[in-house]
């Protein structure tokens, strides 16, 4: 095994796509692991000096990929932990928007997101297992009517109620 190190940002601005293999356990971040995490940001915003965060390794074993497809990764330790932080950027693009920052809301989604010019399976940077992967992508294409129940809608919530409450659009 390689191990090489990278920024949060090189993993998820980059051409690839993580997939949660079916032997890993559904998303099940609750309340205290999306405030530790938002804490750990906030604090780091307020820094006057810029600083970086350890997030926890990120394993992958690369998948079989077909020439021209995007690259595909199987997701083996880390995917509460990326799933929580695309849910961050959906409530962030989203309070952007509502806000008329309209080039940010695009830019966080093209970039982060989505492979813009991919359809189906490949189109979405992170794809989550089945029984979490419909709240996921109602989420990521923006479809609040689809997307009411469950946890990732819970974690969804409750960015958007910090974000407003710091006021930061």
């Amino acid at each position: 095994m390689k191990a090489n190190e990278r920024r949060l940002s090189e993993i998820i601005y980059g051409p690839s796509q993580y997939v949660i293999p079916v032997f890993q356990r559904y998303y099940v971040w609750e309340d205290d692991s999306w405030n530790r995490l938002w804490e750990d940001l906030i604090l780091l915003l307020e820094l006057e000096e810029e600083k970086s965060h350890f997030l926890g390794s990120i394993v992958c074993i690369s998948e079989l990929n077909q020439p021209g497809a995007v690259a595909a990764y199987q997701l083996i330790d880390g995917q509460q932990r990326l799933i929580t932080l695309s849910i961050l950027l959906c409530a962030i693009r989203d309070c952007a928007k509502k806000a008329g920052w309209k080039e940010l809301a695009a830019e966080v989604e093209e970039n982060f997101l989505v492979h813009r010019f991919r359809k189906g399976r490949e189109r979405y940077k992170i794809y989550p297992r089945i029984k979490d992967r419909d709240r996921y992508i109602y989420l990521i294409e923006d479809d609040q009517q689809n997307s009411k129940s469950g946890r990732i809608n819970l974690a969804y919530n409750y960015f958007i109620k910090e974000i407003e409450s710091k006021e930061l659009f």
